[in-house]
């Protein structure tokens, strides 16, 4: 299925576009509504309808294979693939403007999905782009208002764009479909790597969620990131099984401190962590960096509740000293003698409940 240009408007019950081999949007406008659109709820269950909180480093505690929406059809807004025919399915969108409210996943594919440009909007009560295997994203716009898992595949790959993410669970996941979820032991077949774009996740609930997850590694070689995770319970903003590795780029995260997982020492950026498990700042708290000078670095005003942050910036170099602080006031001061630097209190280490 190809569109090239015109107005599309498709109200379905079940799938609003099917193709077996692949969806490319070239122009135009396409917009999509499928069955109760994003407000529909599972019957007899509460979110999050699978998982929960976790267990002991490696113990297996369930099978990463998805939302469970209690539904025996499928009503995605945009589908390719075939099981049937062993068919995986492509998705391409290279411009245009892709409007979407569905009930099952928005843009759904068992290969590769690529976003080049365009605009698309989402709101989903399941995921807004699933891949199985490779999402890239180059350019474009994408925002997804609401949605159980915003960005999910096997290997993501954000080089550019402009990507806003509110997720129940986690924004942006980088998981395997079908490999079991284990604690503190990496999915090599799992990659989130971030070169470039402005990226803002947030997740919507307080009590479980990364911002950004991967079962495998995440790499950040440059973009803006800001991610905010759930304040309480075992997760925070940033999360992954395997190494955390920032080389360049500016990230700031903010949200619980969860199970204090962090930029490894190995990574080429410095990172600083400050965090307090006996305080909450309320949603709006600004939280600001500066130098020895007293020149401002980073202002961040947080959407959400934080007990912790996380600041990497080409700014913090070794050996210069820096002063991190909420709503004006100072909570921590770093002199930079490795590439991560900690004050306060960590997370819970290997161990969540």
């Amino acid at each position: 299925v190809t569109v090239n240009g015109g107005t599309i408007d498709i109200t379905s019950f079940g799938d609003g576009i099917q193709a077996e081999q692949e969806f490319i949007m070239n122009d135009g406008d396409l917009t999509i509504y499928t069955y109760q659109g994003s407000t529909y709820t599972a019957p007899n269950t509460q979110q999050p309808a699978q998982g929960g909180w976790g267990g002991w480093g490696g113990f297996n505690w369930f099978d990463d294979s998805g939302h469970d929406l209690g539904l025996e059809f499928s009503c995605k807004a945009v589908k390719t693939g075939s099981s049937e025919a062993s068919i995986g399915g492509k998705i391409t969108v290279n411009g245009g403007n892709i409007t979407i409210d569905s009930t099952d996943d928005a843009l759904h594919c068992g290969d590769t999905m690529d976003i080049n440009g365009g605009t698309i909007t989402v709101k989903t009560a399941d995921d807004a782009l699933h891949c199985d295997k490779y999402l890239n994203i180059n350019d474009g716009i994408i925002n997804i208002t609401d949605s159980y898992e915003g960005l999910e595949a096997m290997r993501i790959h954000i080089k550019g764009g402009d990507v806003t993410v509110y997720g129940f669970d986690d924004p942006i996941n980088a998981g395997e479909k079908g490999a079991a979820k284990t604690i503190d032991v990496s999915n090599d077949n799992c990659l989130l790597q971030i070169d470039g774009g402005i990226i803002h996740a947030y997740v919507t609930n307080n009590l479980e969620g990364d911002a950004l997850d991967s079962n495998g590694k995440i790499v950040i070689n440059g973009g803006e990131i800001y991610a905010e995770g759930s304040v309480d319970g075992p997760d925070s903003a940033l999360d992954s099984d395997g190494e955390m590795i920032v080389n360049g780029g500016l990230v700031v995260a903010t949200g619980g401190l969860g199970r204090g997982e962090l930029p490894e020492k190995s990574s080429k950026q410095n990172s600083l962590y400050w965090g307090n498990s006996r305080a909450s700042y309320a949603a709006g708290s600004v939280v600001t960096l500066t130098d020895s000078s007293g020149r401002q670095l980073v202002s961040y005003t947080s959407k959400q509740s934080l007990k912790c942050a996380v600041i990497s910036s080409p700014d913090i170099v070794m050996g210069g000293s820096y002063t991190m602080s909420v709503n004006g006031n100072k909570v921590a001061d770093f002199t930079v003698t490795s590439a991560l630097m900690t004050q306060g209190d960590l997370g819970m280490g290997g161990f969540s409940w």
